[in-house]
């Protein structure tokens, strides 16, 4: 088995209900996560041809060898059941942004801090329910630089992490020799993409080849950066486009990439003229997109796609106006049809970053808070009566559905 490589395999189960029988089409889709290595790999599990309601169904992975998170739920995220202050980050000063990472069977948080320049991580061990440890991982000898976004990347089977500093205008890149655990080192690339108040990064990888997006928040325009092959490449500025220099954006904050039937897709956040804006790439990350306006969100911060096959959604953070979900029934290669408040993290303001995990089948939502420098987790509950079981870590699960419907199974395996 191949190390450090997570392969997430969904099947989309779709249910015709026949005198109380459920037919089951089944598609298979295949994603390989958190490594750079060209993989091919036989990814499929087992389903009966045709079930009834209340009928015990035995779900089998073909492939074996793994630990499995079978999730049978697909609508957590619809229902926003608490916010909880969670500790006082007592290194931390103006909490810029946070990011949240699994690695050998631990959770990690990494944040960054606008007042000192500090990065912490935060050391949840085998659960996000667990209040973390805080390690002071310092400014790295005065490279960091007024820190921003963090994005986390496996190549080789050793993490990488990039980062962009909003207060130079340079691109860091961290090293993590022995597991996210350990302290990293970290390198200045410089300014390789004619970066300008960068606020916004994320990484799409592209047929092997790895681009970074940075979004401009002083001159209003996206930097692509192309690093090859390898993350561990040194891109000179002649590696990188710049995009959206007439769209209409007023201070770009998030942005993130997607994959969809071979095609990529972005979005971003236009904070100051409230704004959020579709990116369509086509079959090539590193070209210039068409973009469309698809919503208005008041001073829309950090930004994401969630990561389920069966739930095309984007999620928005209002600064001071609470979170938002975008949906996208018809896939991310049409617009929205739905924009839903979550609520605004009992009155919470000035929030600048927020970062999504999900553990046995549910989402958590972390906010390292930019003021008050508290981390506060946000929880979602089910809403899944129709199954017996929600989440799953065995092998062969058994479950049962009580309705009729259209039921998605997502199976994540790990080596």
């Amino acid at each position: 088995l191949l190390k450090n490589i997570r392969i997430r395999y969904t099947s989309l189960y779709k249910p015709l209900v026949r005198m109380r029988r459920i037919r089951i089409f089944l598609y298979l889709s295949f994603f390989l996560l958190a490594s750079f290595t060209s993989v091919a790999q036989d990814a499929s599990f087992a389903l009966p041809g045709d079930i009834c309601q209340n009928e015990n169904i035995v779900l089998r992975d073909n492939n074996g060898g793994y630990s499995f998170e079978w999730d049978l739920c697909f609508t957590s995220l619809n229902n926003l059941s608490s916010v909880e202050e969670v500790k006082n980050l007592s290194n931390a000063s103006n909490a810029n942004a946070i990011t949240t990472v699994y690695d050998s069977a631990n959770w990690y948080g990494f944040v960054s801090n606008r007042g000192n320049n500090k990065l912490l991580r935060l050391e949840f061990g085998s659960s996000l329910k667990n209040e973390p440890n805080v390690t002071d991982l310092g400014d790295f000898g005065g490279i960091l630089r007024t820190p921003k976004n963090m994005v986390f990347l496996q190549e080789g089977g050793k993490w990488y992490a990039l980062m962009i500093n909003n207060g130079n205008s340079r691109l860091i890149r961290f090293f993590f020799s022995n597991g996210l655990g350990t302290a990293p080192t970290a390198e200045d690339l410089g300014n390789i993409g004619a970066f300008n108040g960068p606020f916004g990064l994320d990484i799409g990888i592209d047929n092997g080849i790895i681009i970074a997006a940075v979004t401009n928040f002083l001159s209003n325009n996206i930097s692509l950066v192309n690093f090859g092959s390898s993350i561990t490449n040194y891109p000179s500025i002649t590696d990188h486009i710049t995009i959206g220099e007439s769209v209409g954006f007023s201070r770009p904050f998030g942005i993130k990439f997607k994959e969809e039937n071979g095609k990529w897709y972005g979005v971003v956040s236009s904070f100051g003229n409230n704004k959020v804006f579709k990116m369509d790439f086509g079959t090539d990350l590193f070209s210039s997109p068409t973009f469309s306006e698809i919503s208005t969100i008041n001073n829309p911060t950090e930004i994401t796609f969630l990561d389920e096959v069966s739930n095309r959604q984007v999620l928005v953070v209002g600064r001071s106006s609470g979170l938002y979900v975008l949906t996208f029934s018809n896939g991310f290669q049409n617009e929205p049809t739905d924009l839903e408040g979550l609520g605004n993290f009992n009155s919470l303001t000035d929030v600048r970053s927020i970062s999504l995990a999900k553990e046995n089948g549910l989402w958590k939502c972390f906010i390292a808070h930019f003021a008050n420098n508290n981390l506060y987790q946000l929880s979602f509950n089910d809403d899944c009566d129709f199954v017996s079981t929600e989440y799953s870590s065995l092998n062969s699960p058994t479950v049962t559905y009580s309705q009729s419907g259209n039921y998605p199974i997502n199976l994540t395996a790990f080596d």
